[in-house]
């Protein structure tokens, strides 16, 4: 059995939380001595010769021999307190320093040994005080120095004032082994696990002889999860020294959670005979045991544990594990407690208070630990199901549900989460086994609300609605006063298709609790499916006079608002729910979305940047705020966001590509490939950056490259259009317009869609082939209901002179959707052509509709020109030629509409114009006998 689950967290301050522990108890053996004994004392020596043996014990042994007989000898009293320091003992090893101290040994011998016994201890604001840069030291102390300033400004929580140390120490030793080691821990703290990489990686390349380099390389891997890169770091620490301590803990930690049990127990033992009093090593043995249910053993190691170090807080944890275990629920609350007011944000710590909490029958007190990391922990499926089960009992019965359906909602790939949430663990991703252990725990009698909750959730979510009713029955009977089993048997009514059954059942949930908001909004959801919106908005509302801020009834009533085309209600619905709502991410991404297809971006990113305040690594946050910005044109700040979602998701080949889009769009094309290739080196046949990768062959032209990536693709999927598509832009590209109708037919023939019935289109009519139309008539025969193609068909029909079809089609359009603008303006030239009377009608309602678009005056005003209104028509083609005065065919007709005037003189300047600017537009011929015309 794994104790990982009880202790380790995604949280970046249950990192921080193990790490300052480390550093409190185990500071890794990183040091520099000025120091170089060499007294001719016999026990002197035989002290460095069990040194180099890694016995420390008997070497402190012969230390106190050496001080028994001479206690002013300076240097075994120095030696004594380094091994001390090596022991983890760091209350001995200041004794000692201090009396060498004393006794003459410069301080400049002596202070970094010093700072780091203060450091073990804990005592950072000692280490700030007294341990200071002197100007006489030698330039490596002082580097030394700076290192124990910035490890104690860590244990202050002072990141910043530890970076800018570590730089004083590297900017005097450039090379320093420490300071690079502290940018490591820090990096590690900050759970930046790139930088911690490459910053080990650099320890290592510098120091390839120094075990604590291998060390420190070991416990980057180890938290990043590589446990078997790890394994191989810390076994090359040891492979250099030993019998460094700090590098057989860590093979023993990662050996137990490689489930190496008999290795972590070797390495265990040897830290035990050489230090058999050093923390960690006893609390490595206490889980050790405790993996083996050798609880009293564990106890017994955690006990001294803590008579060594009282405040190691993963020692606390566990012990509280076990008493939780074992029944001792107060004894697991003070236990807990310590850590959880430690570190609050240690959240397997405050899962166990919380569970613990809930046995005591104490839900409040629950709540109380519980709310402070809720707000920024919203995807922790365990941490709001704990919530929701506090809540229950605490007779907040609507709250409860709905923190547990967040719980199904943040985790739907977990499908369940086990009831002994003491223990922290998540079930395996395995639906049938979750609902296997959740039923396991129900038989027990836990009698624990959220395990038949969960259970049912599960089962709706599974749409196995019969199991899902059959378990709801049973809870009902376990809680007969509860309105919750109601609302759930509601709910598996609902996924059986049987609404009355479904609505009974939420009403009777109502009657017992009249304010139940649950079965409300399910009952006002019933409303919508049978087409009574003014009943849900009347239930919607009723939520609201309760909360008025009620996240859900909000969303419903601003989508009922904008189905029925209130779009100011539903935007100003939408905007109440997000600054209401402040951990809610819903509302906020609704917005953005709706503000971008608005064309109003720098809105979207405002939001954006809001929300990315309160949830700063939530990657659809990122993404949504990196759009917006892409949208408003700020490629900078887009290319910074894009940066930071790859920092996060790495492995991501999402992120990638959405970083090689904006660098394409900054026209920096290196970096775009660059990604793209990143993109497809993690998901070989990922679509989209290979499509993307194509068209920047083509760009470059490349048209071979970007045709072996269509190869690619059909090879990949060969049932798919996508390679085939893909090809066919090649051949366009190429200027091969049949074979590339060849390429989009067979796409087309794969999996017909309006895309490839266009692109078909158009490579026809690209290689000149007679009625290149012919695969929009083909598509639009069996989807009639595609405007957009019918818009398309009207248009190609009316350039081949197909006036009669054009009228079709483009009436069709406008039956369907009356305001299409181009729609009406082509229309109307197309009766006009064909002499309709009703061709000025479509025109007049164009121009009402769209009077400031040119060629919409052009048309209204031609027309009125052509059936004698000229003074009007005239006015409209000057205001068109105003707006698009590069347009030749509007100038020609103002040209025209001058001559019908009578103003002859205006009408040759005008035909003039209009020819010089472009002899050989489509009315040319036109222009030039009417040019003639009024110069005779």
């Amino acid at each position: 059995m794994s104790t990982t689950g009880i202790f380790s967290s995604k949280h970046g301050s249950g990192l921080r939380a193990f790490l300052l522990s480390l550093l409190m108890c185990l500071l890794p053996v990183v040091y520099v001595s000025t120091v170089h004994a060499a007294s001719s004392e016999d026990y002197l020596k035989e002290a460095q010769d069990y040194v180099k043996k890694g016995d420390i014990n008997a070497a402190v042994i012969q230390l106190k021999n050496a001080l028994q007989k001479d206690p002013k000898n300076i240097k075994a009293r120095f030696f004594l307190g380094e091994q001390y320091l090596t022991l983890g003992d760091g209350a001995s090893a200041e004794k000692e320093l201090s009396r060498a101290q004393s006794l003459g040994m410069a301080r400049q011998q002596m202070v970094v040994s010093l700072g780091r016994a203060l450091l073990i201890q804990g005592r950072a604001d000692d280490v700030l005080k007294e341990i200071t840069v002197e100007k006489d030291f030698p330039v490596d102390v002082q580097a030394e120095v700076y290192v124990l300033q910035a490890n104690a400004h860590i244990l202050l929580k002072q990141n910043k004032e530890a970076e800018a140390a570590f730089l004083k120490a590297l900017e005097l030793e450039p090379k320093s082994l420490n300071a690079l080691a502290g940018q490591t821990r820090l990096a590690m703290i900050k759970g930046d696990t790139r930088e911690a990489k490459a910053l080990a990686d650099r320890l290592t390349s510098m120091h390839p002889e120094s075990d604590a380099a291998w060390l420190l390389d070991g416990e980057v891997k180890r938290m990043s999860g590589d446990m078997p890169s790890a394994e191989k770091s810390f076994d090359r620490a040891l492979s250099l020294q030993a019998y460094n301590v700090s590098a057989l803990l860590g093979s023993a930690s990662v050996k137990l959670a490689l489930g190496d049990t008999e290795g972590a127990a070797k390495r265990i033992e040897v830290v035990q005979r050489l230090s058999p009093n050093h923390p960690m090593g006893n609390y490595l043995k206490a889980t050790l045991l405790y993996s083996k249910k050798d609880i009293a053993g564990a106890v017994t190691s955690l006990q001294n544990v803590l008579r060594i170090a009282p405040n190691h807080l993963p020692s606390q944890q566990l012990l509280g594990a076990i008493d939780f275990s074992k029944g001792r629920f107060e004894q697991a609350d003070q236990a807990l407690s310590r850590v959880v007011q430690a570190y609050p944000g240690n959240i397997a710590a405050v899962k166990l208070l919380a569970a613990t909490r809930l046995k005591l029958n104490q839900p409040a007190e629950a709540i109380k630990v519980l709310e402070p990391v809720l707000s920024a922990t919203q995807d922790d499926a365990q941490l709001l199901a704990l919530a929701g089960t506090a809540y229950m009992q605490n007779k907040q019965t609507a709250k409860g549900t709905e923190y547990l359906e967040k719980a199904v909602a943040a985790a739907p790939e977990t499908a369940g989460i086990r009831t002994q949430l003491a223990l922290g663990r998540l079930a395996s991703g395995n639906t049938a086994q979750a609902v296997e252990d959740l039923e396991a725990a129900i038989d027990l009698g836990q009698n624990v609300f959220q395990a038949d909750v969960m259970l049912i959730m599960l089962h709706l979510q599974e749409k196995q609605y019969d199991k899902a009713l059959t378990q709801a029955q049973a809870f009902a009977k376990k809680a007969p006063t509860s309105p919750l089993p109601f609302n759930l048997m509601g709910a598996a009514y609902v996924g059986l298709e049987q609404l009355p059954q479904a609505r009974q059942q939420f009403q009777q949930a109502i009657d017992m609790e009249a304010n139940f908001i649950p079965a409300i909004i399910n009952l006002a959801r019933l409303d919508e499916r049978e087409n009574n919106p003014a009943a849900a908005r009347s239930r919607y509302e009723s939520i609201l006079k309760q909360r008025d801020n009620h996240l859900g009834a909000l969303l419903s009533l601003a989508q009922l608002a904008d189905a029925e085309g209130k779009g100011e209600e539903a935007v100003r619905l939408l905007e109440k729910a997000w600054e209401s709502n402040e951990d809610a991410i819903q509302p906020g991404m609704i917005l953005i979305d709706y503000y971008n297809k608005k064309q109003q971006p720098l809105r979207a990113v405002s939001i954006a940047r809001d929300l990315l305040l309160k949830h700063p690594n939530n990657p659809v946050v990122i993404n949504a705020l990196g759009m917006s910005q892409m949208a408003a044109k700020d490629y900078h700040n887009a290319q910074a966001t894009f940066e930071s979602l790859v920092k996060l998701l790495p492995e991501s080949p999402q992120a990638h590509l959405l970083l090689a889009q904006i660098n394409r769009q900054m026209d920096d094309r290196d970096t775009a490939i660059k990604h793209l290739n990143q993109s497809l080196a993690l998901q070989a046949d990922f679509l989209p950056a290979q499509i993307s990768l194509a068209q920047m062959e083509l760009q470059q032209k490349r048209p071979k490259a970007a045709l072996a990536i269509a190869k690619k693709i059909q090879q990949q999927r060969p049932t798919e259009v996508d390679g085939f598509r893909l090809q066919g832009d090649v051949l366009m590209a190429e200027g091969d317009y049949t074979s590339a109708v060849k390429l989009y037919q067979q796409a087309y023939d794969k999996s017909p869609a309006s895309a490839l019935a266009v692109l078909i289109f158009q490579a026809r009519k690209m290689a000149k082939v007679k009625a290149p139309y012919a695969s929009l008539e083909t598509w639009l025969a069996k989807n009639p209901q595609d405007q957009l193609v019918r818009s398309l068909l009207a248009g190609a029909y009316q350039e081949h002179g197909l006036l009669d079809k054009a009228i079709e089609q483009y009436r069709q359009v406008i039956k369907n959707h009356p305001n299409d603008v181009a729609a009406l303006n082509n229309l109307a030239w197309s009766s006009h052509m064909l002499g309709k009377a009703d061709a000025l009608d479509y025109a007049k309602r164009a121009y009402d509709l769209a009077g400031d678009n040119p060629a919409v005056a052009d048309t209204f005003g031609w027309l009125l020109v052509e059936t004698g209104n000229t003074d009007r028509g005239l006015a409209l083609l000057q205001q068109a030629v105003v707006k698009a005065p590069q347009i030749a065919e509007i100038r020609y007709h103002l040209g025209v509409g001058l001559h019908k005037a009578g103003r002859k003189a205006e009408a040759k300047s005008e035909l003039k114009r209009t020819l010089d600017m472009a002899p050989d537009f489509s009315e040319a011929k036109a222009a030039r006998a009417l040019l003639a015309e009024l110069e005779k």
